[in-house]
């Protein structure tokens, strides 16, 4: 498992797949920056809409838990380099600081343990570089390769 070159058309299918299953994702304009073996990036604007404090303008703790828990799977994704189902065991996360009003939010997440059963991967969310996180998480993820029929094949 794992050390594929993870192409575009894949990136794009996988992305495809879990915009048709999350509505935490679609219509959020949020775009995958980087998806390699070793890790993901996504960027997502800022948007009134997502703020949990209209006053502060602060997002909801509830959409950066999801967009974590998101870019979680498809690190592990990429690290698996072929199609496999997963779901979420488990998934925590620590908010340090308030987002920011009118600032866009990156999320890097990578899958550092990879098992016949199950992944760990960790990440965070972060303003203009990873000095200034907002929040910190760590998932584990169960692996079913039965499932993989509904994911798309990874082109060799």
């Amino acid at each position: 498992m794992g050390g594929k070159q993870v192409s575009q058309p894949f990136i794009k299918e996988i992305w495809e797949y879990f915009e048709r299953r999350l509505k935490t994702i679609s219509d959020r304009n949020v775009t995958i920056k980087v998806l390699e073996p070793t890790h993901a990036v996504f960027h997502v604007p800022y948007h009134p809409g997502y703020a949990g404090d209209p006053r502060s303008g602060a997002l909801y703790g509830g959409f950066i838990t999801a967009l974590l828990d998101t870019a979680f799977g498809m690190a592990i994704l990429a690290r698996l380099g072929e199609p496999m189902g997963i779901a979420t065991v488990d998934l925590r996360v620590d908010y340090l600081t308030p987002s920011r009003k009118d600032t866009d939010l990156i999320v890097r997440t990578e899958c550092y343990k990879l098992g016949k059963t199950l992944a760990f991967a960790r990440g965070t969310a972060f303003h203009d570089g990873p000095h200034i996180e907002i929040a910190a998480g760590t998932a584990s993820f169960m692996l079913d390769s039965r499932e993989s029929s509904q994911l798309p094949k990874l082109e060799q």
